[in-house]
């Protein structure tokens, strides 16, 4: 009798917390929706400019110290930059797959492509928000918002923004992907390891045992998402 009431409050406790769990992504979700609102408002694109080439340096001289500036940012500083990031790499995504369709011998650009170009645009939207949701899931130290963490992971994702716009100067000469494919190789492992001090450093972990432990669980719930994803046709 004992061990089913113990299994019991187990499971009660185990529901109590998913119930807390959904209902704070619910709050996160409508908190970061408002606040991105408002920030575009009043988004002042030449001085959000400047803080990219900023971050950017940053992010170049001492990439560690750039994104646990990001992580520790209790103000948000730079979240309009990390919006403008993330919609220029949505961009690229529907500039490059409209060249595809347009510059392709054996694709068509036609009416049932729209859906399938707007999936990839969407794309790296949804990779951030993985992302985010992945490690707003894992991390139970050290809470932090949705805006925090979607802006630390766009700084983390940058060498891969990068890589994606190199992909462009396949247009020019197919034989440029013998130079680009091994950068952007590079620019994505860079770009794994930014994300694992990003967790790091959203966590709190004092340990890189503890650190990696946390990193895998977040790839983890991140791959999860990214195959549910694909039934969709969204690939991160």
């Amino acid at each position: 009798m004992d061990e089913n009431q113990k299994e019991n409050e187990a499971n009660e406790s185990i529901s109590t917390e998913s119930t807390n769990v959904g209902n704070d992504i619910k709050q996160e979700t409508v908190n970061t929706f408002n606040e991105a609102k408002e920030k575009m408002k009043n988004i002042d694109f030449k001085a959000e400019a400047e803080t990219g080439k900023g971050l950017l340096k940053k992010l170049i001289k001492n990439p560690f110290e750039a994104i646990k500036e990001t992580a520790q940012d209790s103000e948000n500083n730079f979240f309009k930059t990390a919006i403008l990031i993330v919609a220029i790499w949505a961009i690229i995504a529907f500039v490059k797959q409209l060249l595809y369709y347009i510059t392709s011998k054996y694709v068509k650009f036609s009416g049932e492509n729209i859906l399938s170009l707007i999936k990839i645009t969407i794309a790296p939207i949804c990779r951030i928000l993985a992302l985010t949701l992945s490690v707003y899931i894992v991390n139970k130290k050290s809470k932090k918002s949705f805006i925090t963490i979607i802006t630390t992971m766009t700084v983390a994702k940058i060498p891969v923004i990068i890589s994606s716009l190199l992909g462009f100067l396949t247009y020019i000469s197919h034989k440029v992907s013998y130079i680009t494919n091994p950068i952007g190789s590079l620019l994505s492992i860079i770009s794994t390891v930014l994300v694992y001090f990003a967790v790091k450093s959203l966590s709190n972990e004092e340990t890189d045992s503890d650190a990696f432990k946390t990193f895998i669980k977040v790839e983890a719930i991140y791959y999860i998402i990214y195959f549910a994803l694909s039934f969709l046709d969204i690939s991160l």
